[in-house]
């Protein structure tokens, strides 16, 4: 293992080659969220701290320049863990409850905002997730340079577009 990054209750661990992830998941009792990338070139082990309860998830990725990112709902017992195009909404309660999303594009950050929602910045685009990851609202765009929140919006601004989107229904304003 080479890098090793903390959050307040989880860590995220990269492994060197797919069969060190196998050998660890199978001594950690992990839970594999995917196995099936194309051009897979990174491995991670993601423990989460839960209740004194320790969740040790698998994760193959395509390596495409964007770390996985974990965010934790803690009051929801849920964390949503993303890597590439794939967003996994995990139900802590039940290590089998996972719901897997797939976006268009590569997924940037995730954040947890208003009401319960999930907020999924992608390189074209933002959605917002219900828990149960069910689309609320989309919005496509050019390539997201960079993004800043404001009191209930997100401004994106691609290359030559800054557009304001309502975090309630994903209208511009």
């Amino acid at each position: 293992m080479f890098r090793n990054r903390l959050g307040s209750n989880y860590k995220i661990l990269e492994v060197d080659s797919r069969s060190e992830l196998m050998k660890l998941c199978k001594e950690t009792q992990a839970t594999i969220l995917d196995l099936d990338i194309e051009g897979e070139r990174a491995y991670y082990l993601i423990e989460v701290q839960y209740h004194n309860i320790e969740r040790v998830y698998g994760l193959v990725s395509g390596g495409h320049g964007t770390q996985p990112t974990v965010t934790e709902i803690e009051e929801q017992e849920k964390v949503v863990i993303s890597s590439d195009n794939f967003v996994y909404i995990i139900d802590l309660n039940s290590q089998g409850s996972i719901k897997r999303i797939v976006c268009e594009s590569l997924v940037y950050d995730i954040f947890f905002v208003q009401n319960n929602l999930v907020l999924v910045v992608c390189e074209l685009g933002a959605r917002c997730l219900s828990l149960n990851g069910s689309q609320i609202w989309r919005y496509d765009c050019d390539v997201i340079i960079d993004y800043t929140f404001h009191d209930r919006c997100i401004e994106i601004i691609t290359e030559n577009v800054r557009t304001m989107i309502s975090l309630k229904d994903g209208s511009k304003i």
